[in-house]
Order: C-alpha cells, then sequence, then structure tokens
C-alpha cells in the first residue's frame, strides 16, 4: 500500500469522525481536510482550490449564515410562537398533528422553489424553537421536513438537484428539455400522499404505542 493511498485514508476517517461527532460543527470538516490533504500530498493545491471554489459549497456557507442569523437574531422565537398561536386552539396530540402539518407544508412548498437541502438547514433554527416550546420531539420535526422538502422539490425544476442535474444530461445530449412544472402532475399528488401518510402514520404509532403500554400493565 502507498503512502499517498494510506494517507487517503486516514483523511477518510477523520473526514467520517468530524461529521459524526455530535458536538463539532461541520464547517471543521473543509478546515481540517484542507491541510491535511495538501501535506499529505493526497491532492494539488489547485484540485483544493477548485473543490473550495465549488458554487454548491459557497450556497451550502451562505445557507449555514442565514441559519446562524435566525437564530441570533430572536427569529426563529417568533415563527415558533406565530406557529403555537396558530395551534392554540388545539391540545394534546391533535395540537401535534397540526404543528407537523404546518411545517410539512410551508417546508414543502418553499423547496418546490429552492433546492430542498438547502431548505432543510435553514429550518433547523425554526424546527428548534417550535420542538422547545411545544415540547416535541426535534428529531420528528426534522423529519418531517426532509421527507416535505424531498417530496416539495420533486413538484419542479429547480426543486431538487436530481432534476436539474437530468435535464443537463437531456441538454447535452441535444433531447428536449423539460419544463418548470412537467413534473408537477406527478409531484403534486406525491406530495399529498406523501404528507397524509406522514401525519396518520405518526398518530397510528403513537396510538399503537399506548396500546401495548396498556396491554403489558395488565396482569
Amino acid at each position: 500500500m502507498s503512502m499517498t493511498l494510506l494517507w487517503a485514508l486516514i483523511c477518510l476517517i477523520i473526514f467520517v469522525v468530524v461529521l459524526a461527532h455530535p458536538k463539532l460543527p461541520n464547517w471543521m470538516t473543509f478546515i481540517c481536510m484542507a491541510p491535511v490533504v495538501l501535506l499529505a500530498k493526497v491532492m494539488e493545491a489547485k484540485d483544493i482550490y477548485a473543490v473550495l471554489n465549488n458554487s454548491s459549497l459557497h450556497l451550502m456557507v451562505i445557507i449555514c449564515m442565514f441559519s446562524g442569523m435566525i437564530a441570533a437574531t430572536g427569529l426563529d422565537i417568533i415563527i415558533g410562537d406565530f406557529v403555537d398561536r396558530v395551534t392554540s386552539s388545539q391540545t394534546g396530540k391533535k395540537k401535534e398533528m397540526m404543528i407537523f402539518a404546518i411545517v410539512y407544508i410551508v417546508s414543502g412548498l418553499i423547496s418546490t422553489v429552492l433546492q430542498n437541502s438547502y431548505v432543510a438547514m435553514a429550518f433547523l433554527p425554526v424546527l428548534k424553537s417550535i420542538a422547545r416550546k411545544n415540547r416535541i420531539s426535534l428529531s420528528k420535526l426534522v423529519l418531517f421536513v426532509i421527507f416535505a422538502t424531498t417530496l416539495g422539490g420533486a413538484i419542479t425544476l429547480i426543486g431538487t438537484p436530481t432534476n436539474v442535474y437530468a435535464n443537463t444530461a437531456l441538454e447535452e445530449a441535444g433531447l428536449q428539455l423539460f419544463g418548470m412544472l412537467d413534473f408537477a402532475w406527478v409531484g403534486i399528488p406525491i406530495f399529498i400522499v406523501g404528507g397524509l401518510y406522514m401525519i396518520i402514520m405518526n398518530a397510528g404509532v403513537h396510538l399503537m404505542m399506548i396500546l401495548v403500554k396498556q396491554s403489558l400493565r395488565k396482569p
């Protein structure tokens, strides 16, 4: 095994550890990896610069800054209070289902005009505020947003990178390109059915857990 390959494997392990560690911010991955791969001669300086000069990476950095600004300015608390007022007429599980529905619809609609992964990142401070205020599992809210942005992004051409890549491949092949709403005929029904499935299954699993607990308590 050559030293270059060995250093490449070491860099891969460092990359995975940094991403998997909950207390280490993801931006440390790029800060730490760039000098390591350069000194280990795994990549040349021009190749590292080309990676860091990628427009998608720049957009991700901007979204992270935007997400931080939402938390720093207290906008996440304002949005969380607004959601709480809208759902104030409901209590218990009904309120939770209404919150999930609002989060699903809003994030899904936004992802039709912005790429889904960036929408999910921008929503994190808001989700934390909603989860903290209403004592809802943050992981559940994040899952709802992930599904909503994935299915909502599939409605339009620009909502998900896959559709953009497919359109680029058609252009390079000299074939007719997709229109902005060509995916909507399939995307909208899937988005609606997916939302109903998520909300109903969430309520169904909760009811099932209650029934199981009751059955276990019986002598």
